[in-house]
């Protein structure tokens, strides 16, 4: 059999360990220390918005991987942050984003989480680089978090856009 080398292990809640007190932290502190693999708990409990998980664990992704130690790209460079599988898989609107930054000569550092497989290689790979984008462009409520602490962690500048439809 092949074995798994995950980049990292997320440990999330559901409401009935979140009940009964379970101590996630704790748990991910020893699944780390015994596996010497990275833990990240986002504190979910199943009773919220998938929005509310999806905030914290992009935002834990950044604290945790993205180097502080990093340049600025010498050409214009941009991540999107808050692109998810729940809401951009199946309209190609992702795919049309990273095409459409490309066509205009603008590199994407990174995408917090989904893969574009022309640009920024693996997703952890790409997180780490994040702090070396000219600009951020957040495009759910998922990624404001992260946005706001690029933005004081590098200076990046960040867009907030939305879709906008006919009236």
């Amino acid at each position: 059999t092949k074995k798994k080398e995950p980049d990292f292990i997320a440990v999330c809640g559901s409401p009935m360990p979140m009940m009964t007190g379970t101590d996630f932290d704790a748990i991910g502190e020893r699944i780390e220390s015994e596996s010497g693999i990275p833990v990240l708990t986002p504190h979910t409990n199943g009773m919220h918005s998938y929005l509310c998980g999806e905030s914290q664990a992009i935002d834990m992704l950044a604290r945790r991987f993205c180097k502080t130690d990093i340049e600025k790209t010498e050409k214009i460079s941009a991540n999107i942050i808050g692109a998810t599988p729940l809401d951009f898989s199946l309209n190609g609107s992702f795919s049309s984003m990273c095409r459409c930054l490309n066509e205009a000569g603008i590199d994407i550092v990174s995408t917090f989480t989904m893969k574009d497989n022309t640009t920024c290689g693996g997703l952890l790979e790409s997180v780490k680089k994040a702090g070396s984008a000219w600009v951020n462009l957040v495009v759910s409520y998922g990624g404001l978090k992260t946005a706001e602490y690029l933005k004081s962690q590098f200076g990046t500048p960040y867009l907030c856009g939305v879709p906008a439809g006919k009236k």
